[in-house]
């Protein structure tokens, strides 16, 4: 595994502290991965960190983002802020889902608000499902190699995606330029600061090593949105009960992968149903797992 150490991606410094030593729960892939935070601003990083040459290794062929997110797509279109945002979308909007999967988001936003639709993903099989399932112009590959115009888009989305990025920084300094005065860039991301990452330490669902490269708080992204000329407007706390699930599950089996023991928690019905009031109220808190960040970009100068 080609890994090397790494100055905090915020602020620049080498100055940190061990925060906790993850394993691939989920896949399985051997190896010990190192999170530290940073002394200076509290950054969550993965250090040493793995090469980007090399991070696509533990992305297995069936890992399910790249196959689909139609279970994202219905409870995005649920959340009142997004709603408000994608309602004053039109014909004559452009919308770029970064990380887009199979297309089902952008999809079913097309069908909602018939706007324009541009997607940008790794996965050569999740672009071209997107190209035959739903028709999208769907671009292979990472934001960096993306060639758009400035200021040409009303709407940048990333769900899911920030945590996965060698370099937050940059991927930011990018998605500013492309967003119009007055657009919006929104993403999903896990919450560090969360009851549950606390709680279950190495066994944190969303730690998910070594996939997750960088973890955030809600002031460590708002220093990145600020950073980047974005204008965080609002926060919101995913009370849903998943991730909870997902970490009782390495807790009392270890991982996920023995097909024995197989998503024997994480697809409890019962535990679903005992879960969720806590949840919902560590997301009331502000100490969900999942925070949504919408950030809007202001008038050019």
């Amino acid at each position: 595994m080609d890994a090397r150490l790494i100055s905090c991606n915020l602020c620049g410094s080498r100055q940190w502290k061990t925060f906790v030593f993850g394993i691939d729960r989920l896949h399985g892939f051997e190896g010990r991965f190192r999170y530290v935070q940073c002394s200076e601003c509290g950054l969550v990083f993965m250090n040493p960190q793995i090469l980007p040459d090399s991070i696509i290794n533990f992305y297995p062929d069936d890992y399910s983002p790249h196959q689909q997110k139609h279970f994202l797509t219905e409870e995005l279109f649920n959340i009142p802020f997004l709603k408000r945002i994608l309602g004053r979308l039109n014909s004559d909007s452009q919308v770029l889902d970064v990380g887009c999967g199979n297309g089902a988001f952008l999809y079913s936003l097309r069908q909602k608000t018939n706007c324009q639709v541009f997607g940008i993903e790794l996965s050569e099989k999740a672009v071209e499902s997107a190209k035959v399932c739903y028709g999208l112009n769907v671009f292979c590959g990472t934001v960096e190699g993306y060639q758009a115009e400035e200021n040409a888009f009303d709407l940048i989305t990333a769900w899911s995606v920030l945590e996965h990025v060698p370099d937050p920084m940059g991927f930011l300094q990018i998605v500013s330029r492309m967003v119009k005065p007055g657009g919006w860039f929104c993403i999903k991301t896990p919450n560090v600061r969360s009851l549950n990452a606390c709680l279950f330490r190495d066994k944190w669902y969303a730690l998910d090593s070594p996939r997750h490269l960088f973890l955030f708080s809600p002031r460590t992204i708002r220093c990145y949105f600020q950073q980047n000329g974005l204008d965080v407007q609002s926060i919101l706390y995913d009370g849903s009960s998943k991730t909870t699930l997902c970490s009782l599950q390495y807790v009392f089996y270890g991982n996920n992968t023995n097909p024995i023991t197989k998503d024997r928690i994480r697809r409890s019905a019962l535990a679903k149903t005992i879960l969720s009031p806590l949840t919902h109220f560590c997301g009331c808190l502000r100490l969900a797992d999942q925070m949504f960040v919408f950030g809007r970009k202001g008038p050019l100068e």
